[in-house]
């Protein structure tokens, strides 16, 4: 395993559990779809940046 994979997951980790914290303690005042959709946003974004980065990589 390569040390940028590492780093990668690593990052990948971290942005997820950002995304979560700052969902669940600073928009509670908002409603479960827009939660629900955010949630979608993020995880369309983490594909795409996955996706361009296996790409720039061959």
């Amino acid at each position: 395993m390569e040390m940028q994979y590492l780093f990668y997951g690593v990052a990948v980790f971290f942005f997820m559990v950002t995304v979560g914290y700052f969902v669940g303690n600073y928009l509670d005042e908002i409603p479960g779809s827009i939660k629900a959709v955010l949630s979608f946003v993020t995880a369309a974004f983490l594909f795409v940046l996955g996706d361009y980065l296996r790409r720039l990589n061959k």
